[in-house]
């Protein structure tokens, strides 16, 4: 969505109409366009209800600049959640008293502060996302053993450039892996997954998914062989050969 800047005449419209309407407008802003919204009054509670239901904490939160060129506005915000601080974020919830419906969490040092320091953010929580990366930051064998004993259940769980084979425990619905590969596939409770190879192979081995999996999607260089699961409702793969 265009919008071309925080036009006082434009938001002084849109607070005369009604609250539910103003929030399905609120929703459809680009995110980084928020905060600045915050400063008209009569919408501050749709606002703040807006940034605070789908957050995404990190410690390196970048805003997408408006721009004042014609037709252009925000319109490079890409952001599909709120990017905040988790101190932030307490500040936040402390003011308006409105938990997260999702979040998401990047690293298990983030999983661990948010635990120790605010740990209601995860009980209040109906959706936890989980993004790990591997290469230098994190062994697969540190991820098996923290998704273990977390005791928390994810909607996603993301893996990047893992080198090693990883094991997943039935913690999630929905598993995406980016030039990651599972030492086991057939992952109980898993509705979800997707893979992306860009280089890595999957070789020609055979791989077995749960035959309870709603969808599947596969992208990337590379040959397998798979169980074709009778009741998949999604099936796309993408092949890219030199």
């Amino acid at each position: 969505m265009t919008i071309l800047s925080t036009d006082v005449d434009l938001f002084s419209e849109v607070a005369k109409l009604p609250s539910e309407v103003i929030t399905i407008i609120v929703d459809h802003l680009p995110k980084c366009i928020l905060p600045e919204l915050l400063h008209f009054p009569p919408i501050r509670r749709e606002i703040a209800s807006t940034i605070l239901s789908d957050v995404y904490i990190t410690e390196n939160v970048q805003r997408h600049k408006g721009s004042d060129e014609l037709l252009v506005g925000h319109s490079s915000c890409d952001c599909n959640h709120f990017k905040i601080k988790l101190i932030k974020l307490k500040q936040g919830i402390t003011q308006w008293n409105i938990y997260p419906k999702t979040i998401h969490l990047e690293r298990i040092e983030q999983f661990t502060n948010v635990s120790n320091n605010f740990p209601e953010l995860l009980t209040e929580a109906l959706s936890i996302n989980g993004i790990f990366f591997g290469k230098e930051v994190l062994e697969s064998n540190e991820l098996t053993k923290f998704l273990e004993n977390s005791n928390i259940k994810f909607d996603m769980i993301i893996l990047n450039d893992f080198q090693d084979l990883v094991k997943i425990p039935p913690v999630a619905t929905t598993i995406s892996l980016f030039d990651t590969l599972l030492d086991n596939y057939n992952i109980p409770d898993v509705k979800k997954i997707d893979i992306e190879m860009k280089s890595r192979s999957m070789d020609s081995e055979f791989y077995d998914f749960p035959i309870d999996m709603d969808e599947l999607q596969i992208k990337g260089e590379m040959l397998f062989q798979a169980t074709l699961i009778p009741n998949l409702r999604k099936l796309c793969i993408t092949a890219e050969y030199q």
